[in-house]
């Protein structure tokens, strides 16, 4: 049996060296996933007609921290707190879903809460963390500004940082205050001289001015008050523009909804519509209610410009039956916010003044596909759902920031873990 094993073996093996060369080469090695920590928006399909646009900048980093930034030289991960006014309406709850991303994607842990427009429940959340959960930092996103304060000195005395976004506390102690200036200039006033040109665009005069109907969003906060004086600064100057003040919306949809349907109905003439904060989709929907929600072009159409952000109103935009909308969504100063607790907190460095101010743009048809805040376009033209992905802004001075004329700019690094080990020396 042994003579013929040789042989047959032989046979094989000159077989499969026959067949071998007959196949074809072997595909080349698929390349290499670019690493986690060097992604990049240009990286990602999602967003590549956003690139084409010149939406969004291509280079931002997906995860410039790094997973184990925010981890302590113990090992275990920071905990980030952020308590917000309400999440029922559309800007804030994007924004508490970004921001759970970003502090998960930084390796810290999270810990959210929605105040629902109470302030007592917002103090006796902030109460709670400092008596049982002691988080490391709290970013606030306040009801009030005056009821906040004390709770906030107490997390301090407490050895728990804090800071602001969006609306501002009165507190002895606190890293920063992140924000709009509202008041202008870079504010509301953004919202008020689209209404001015678009009237002298229009045709209207000082005999038949647009008559504008604002809807106020709390008469109790202060932050409504800034957004009223930005929003009237502009109007005030100008003989073309009228201002019939309505209700507060309390950032409601339905009570919003119901102003616009009771205001349109009992005025006729008017021709405008503002809304200071949130229920700008409610708003919307009343003016579709009473048969006033119709395309620009058609002579019954109302001039919509609202100050806040919001996905059904962009689509809105889009869709040419709504013309502008202020860039404040809250998103961006959440975002501003982060990297500076990032910096306050796992770096060690103070922000280079505490009141950072963002500028606030009115976004329309002819620059919603153009404007970038840092990098980032205005957020529904990020893919919504999709947070894993949003990438966070580029707040350095070699970012793309346009200051409005009397803002302070600020020199707001990004932190990331190179610049951790060469503070620590490691």
């Amino acid at each position: 049996m042994k003579k013929f094993v040789i042989p047959l073996v032989t046979a094989i093996i000159v077989a499969i060296l026959i067949f071998a060369g007959c196949a074809k080469p072997a595909p080349a090695p698929a390349p290499a996933p670019t690493p986690a920590e060097e992604l990049r928006v240009k990286d990602l399909p999602e967003y590549q007609e956003l690139i084409a646009k010149g939406t969004i900048d291509p280079n931002l980093l997906i995860n410039p921290w790094g997973e184990n930034f925010a981890v302590k030289p113990d090992g275990t991960p920071y905990t980030i707190a952020a308590t917000y006014v309400l999440l029922r309406i559309d800007t804030c709850a994007q924004t508490e879903k970004m921001l759970t991303s970003y502090v998960e994607r930084a390796g810290a842990k999270y810990i959210g809460f929605n105040a629902d427009m109470d302030v007592q429940k917002q103090i006796g959340f902030i109460e709670d963390l400092i008596a049982v959960r002691h988080p490391d930092a709290i970013m606030i996103h306040a009801v009030n500004e005056a009821a906040l304060g004390p709770v906030i000195d107490e997390a301090w005395d407490a050895g728990i940082p804090t800071i602001n976004i969006d609306i501002e506390c009165y507190a002895a102690n606190r890293v920063a205050y992140v924000h709009h200036l509202m008041q202008g200039p870079g504010g509301s006033d953004a919202i008020g001289q689209y209404f001015v040109d678009k009237a002298e665009e229009l045709g209207y005069t000082a005999e038949n001015p647009l008559q504008v109907l604002e809807i106020w969003n709390l008469f109790e906060m202060e932050n409504s008050h800034l957004r009223h004086e930005g929003f009237h600064t502009p109007i005030d100057k100008s003989p073309l523009v009228t201002v019939l003040e309505g209700s507060e919306c309390k950032a409601t949809d339905e009570l919003a909804a119901a102003i616009v349907m009771d205001n349109f109905t009992a005025h006729p003439e008017l021709s405008g519509l503002y809304v200071q904060g949130g229920g700008g989709a409610g708003a919307v929907e009343g003016l579709a209610a009473v048969d006033r929600l119709v395309p620009r072009d058609d002579p019954n159409h109302v001039l919509v410009a609202l100050n806040d952000v919001d996905t059904h109103v962009v689509e809105e935009i889009d869709a040419g039956r709504v013309d502008a909308t202020g860039s404040h969504g809250l998103s961006d100063l959440a975002d501003v916010g982060f990297h500076v607790t990032l910096n306050y907190l796992v770096l060690g460095l103070s922000p280079p003044q505490m009141d950072i101010v963002v500028p606030m743009y009115a976004v329309s048809a002819d620059n919603i596909d153009t404007l970038q805040i840092c990098g980032v376009p205005v957020y529904p033209r990020l893919p919504t759902s999709r947070w894993d992905i949003w990438p966070p802004c580029d707040p350095s001075p070699t970012g793309s920031l346009q200051l409005e004329p009397g803002h302070i700019p600020w020199e707001l690094e990004i932190p990331t873990l190179a610049k951790r080990m060469e503070l620590m020396g490691y």
